[in-house]
């Protein structure tokens, strides 16, 4: 319900507010233990390291 009501009032976070309610989902299902532990640890690193050289390979040089 909370990334249908979302994708309404911002389309353009869809994907960000459905990773979070899977993130959710997992969590509390419960069911898959490893893959939630691995997504809170190593997923989590790798996907912070790989946002920050893709941000940082964008960025202008110019000063001002």
């Amino acid at each position: 319900m909370v990334t249908v009501v979302g994708g309404l009032i911002a389309p353009k976070g869809l994907p960000l507010l459905g990773t979070i309610m899977l993130g959710n989902l997992m969590r509390e299902s419960g069911v898959v233990t490893r893959l939630t532990r691995a997504s809170e640890n190593e997923i989590a690193n790798v996907v912070t390291l790989l946002l920050g050289i893709s941000i940082g390979a964008t960025m202008d040089g110019l000063c001002f």
